[in-house]
């Protein structure tokens, strides 16, 4: 069965795509980040014609944000990546390089780096004391910096997205960074994106790319234990008061009192499409992300049960990908030009493109390509 194209689509080029035949869309449209010149679109148009045949990278995007991966969790995290490959999504793992071992590197070199990503989770999550909150700037700074440089030093990655990690702090539980740690971010020159910053820095919403150029990406909503005391973390549990008010603010006619979602992969995908957190009432956003903690998913079968939920979001407006791919592809997606050249050929404009993309095409599998490099041409 014939699948759609996967193109990997570089700066600076061009590419003209033979259909194996002709389809529906008539010679001249022409789309401009997505979006199909004004006029060219019939009432009852196809999304095809609508879109174009990058329309499906044009879908939100969906981000598995994974904590915690050191060495005490490695066994969690090799269950998650099974659990990847078995439903062909994406990841993207927080690493803590200060509690990584041998194993763990190993582990960390193994994974397809076009379906997991490693993102920057803390050196230590606390171990030695708070790495980014209530510190100055330089401490900071130096911290994030070690991290960095263990995982390149370790595996060539370089690391592009920062997140919090939760600690406990004179008995009470805080996240790891603060604003000090926002400006440390925004100035690392390897670093793009931010997980849950303070909300006064998502100036652009949240799930999008800020004024500053940092990726700021947002929680969904509650897909673990969130919301659950720990001795209600069960079955039949009964959830905190506060994420019942919340969950009655926003969607009042709904039964606040949940079932448990590890592991109800029905109740996942509700969770999913009733969103708490990063979508406004008005819609979906650019972005979100479902953040899970390995601890949590205890067996194969409710690994199962978020590889289902990842399968739904896809097959639902979604598209899942990891911070990095959405910070590249929401800095480019305005710059795409397509246009429809013979009834059987697109011509796809890459030419002010910043970044490569692997991008899926509602065409078949069995287009021809050929890729044409940008010349400017130069009177004599």
């Amino acid at each position: 069965m014939a699948g759609n194209l996967i193109l990997t689509m570089d700066a600076g080029f061009s590419y003209d795509l033979a259909l194996p035949t002709p389809d529906e869309v008539p010679v001249g449209a022409h789309w401009e980040g997505g979006a199909l010149r004004a006029g060219q679109a019939p009432q009852g148009a196809s999304r095809l014609l609508q879109r174009g045949p990058l329309h499906l990278m044009y879908q939100p995007r969906l981000i598995l944000k994974v904590d915690d991966l050191s060495d005490h969790s490695l066994r969690g995290f090799q269950r998650i990546a099974r659990m990847v490959d078995r439903f062909n999504t994406k990841a993207t793992f927080g690493i803590n390089p200060g509690r990584a071992n041998a194993e763990l590197w190993a582990f960390v070199n193994s994974l397809d780096r076009n379906r997991f990503e490693i993102w920057n989770h803390t050196w230590d999550h606390g171990r030695s004391g708070p790495n980014q909150w209530g510190q100055p700037y330089d401490v900071q700074w130096a911290n994030i910096e070690r991290a960095q440089e263990a995982v390149k030093r370790e595996t060539g990655i370089v690391m592009r997205t920062f997140g919090e990690a939760g600690i406990r702090v004179g008995g009470r539980s805080v996240g790891d960074q603060d604003e000090v740690t926002y400006y440390v971010v925004r100035n690392h020159p390897d670093l793009n994106g931010m997980f849950g910053p303070p909300g006064r820095f998502a100036d652009r919403g949240p799930g999008t790319i800020n004024s500053e150029g940092i990726f700021i990406s947002s929680a969904l909503g509650v897909f673990e234990n969130e919301g659950f005391p720990p001795d209600q973390r069960k079955p039949g549990g009964t959830p905190e008061e506060s994420f019942v008010e919340r969950w009655r603010q926003r969607y009042p006619d709904e039964d606040p009192h949940r079932p448990f979602p590890v592991g109800n992969s029905d109740e996942l995908i509700w969770r999913l499409e009733h969103p708490l957190r990063a979508v406004p009432p008005g819609g979906i956003t650019d972005s979100a992300h479902a953040q899970m903690h390995p601890y949590a998913w205890t067996d194969d079968a409710i690994i199962d049960s978020m590889g289902r939920m990842l399968a739904h979001a896809e097959g639902h407006g979604w598209r899942v990908s990891t911070a990095e791919e959405t910070y590249r592809w929401l800095r480019d997606r305005d710059l795409i030009v397509v246009e429809k050249t013979a009834p059987d050929r697109y011509r796809l404009d890459a030419r002010h493109l910043r970044h490569s993309h692997r991008v899926e095409l509602a065409v078949p599998d069995t287009t021809r390509v050929e890729k044409h490099a940008y010349q400017i041409a130069h009177d004599r």
